[in-house]
């Protein structure tokens, strides 16, 4: 069974991780982020962390899951920027169709085509 912790607890790993992070300590970063769920109000950031935590240099799935995953939690001027960076992760990674979409998403494009996109002119 997954431990319940009190939004104050969650505050905290958030903020002790965010620290790894910017001393270059992922694993340890990781390890404050495990036990977190990706559910409820904190869901979207721990998300977000996970994907700092796991990026590497020639893009990483699992990385990407938990940027798209932040994402669609957080909210626009957070979720624009993340977008922006999931867009780059999938440039990196040699997917340039789930870049381009990223990248409209992060504009502000639906992902719905407008009526008569792709038709030939």
């Amino acid at each position: 069974m997954a431990a319940i912790f009190h939004p104050v607890q969650i505050a905290k790993r958030l903020v002790a991780a965010d620290g790894y992070l910017e001393m270059g300590m992922p694993a340890q970063a990781l390890e404050r982020l495990q036990p977190l769920s990706t559910e409820g109000p904190f869901g979207g950031l721990v998300a977000y962390m996970r994907t700092h935590a796991l990026r590497t240099p020639e893009g990483s799935p699992a990385a990407s899951s938990a940027l798209e995953a932040a994402a669609k939690e957080l909210p626009e001027p957070y979720a624009k920027a993340i977008w922006f960076e999931l867009s780059e992760c999938y440039r990196r990674a040699g997917f340039t169709t789930h870049a381009v979409n990223s990248l409209g998403s992060a504009r502000g494009a639906s992902g719905t085509p407008a009526p008569g996109a792709g038709e030939k002119l």
